[in-house]
């Protein structure tokens, strides 16, 4: 004989289980679209009384995007804006040029909260127990989601 039927119980439990993990699959993909480069997506526009139009111009043409950073980090900041600043930490918070080191920071201090977080519920589910250590972290991660 076999251990049982996969029935109702384990279909729902399994559900539930896998649900868990679409928070976290959300908060990383979320990761990805808020440190665009608003240089490489082109959302900045050239100031005509700048004091370099057509500098910023040939910026905004190029198409090689490693080229285009290196451009627009010579370019004087009076010679363009923002069109979509809300769309990007990385424009919102000036994390360009001499501070764009602060993106990876971004990134790596999320990924190295995923590290804390599976080593520290991964011991907590030993003496808590599996669904009650899910429900925590699933509580921790949704919360901390809320704070940024």
């Amino acid at each position: 004989g076999g251990v049982g039927e996969f029935g109702r119980s384990q279909q729902l439990f399994f559900a539930l289980a896998q649900a868990a993990w679409v928070p976290a699959g959300m908060m990383t993909l979320v990761m990805v679209f808020t440190t665009l480069d608003p240089i490489t997506q082109g959302w900045f526009r050239c100031l005509p009384d700048g004091p370099d139009f057509e500098g910023c111009e040939a910026v905004h043409n190029t198409t090689n995007p490693a080229l285009a950073v290196q451009k627009f980090c010579e370019l004087p900041a009076t010679s363009w804006e923002w069109t979509r600043r809300q769309d990007s930490i990385v424009s919102e918070w000036g994390l360009i040029c001499e501070e764009a080191w602060k993106q990876q920071a971004v990134n790596s201090g999320f990924f190295a909260g995923f590290l804390v977080g599976a080593g520290l519920f991964g011991t907590l589910s030993d003496t808590l127990g599996r669904k009650r250590a899910l429900l925590l972290s699933l509580l921790v991660a949704g919360g901390s989601s809320m704070l940024c």
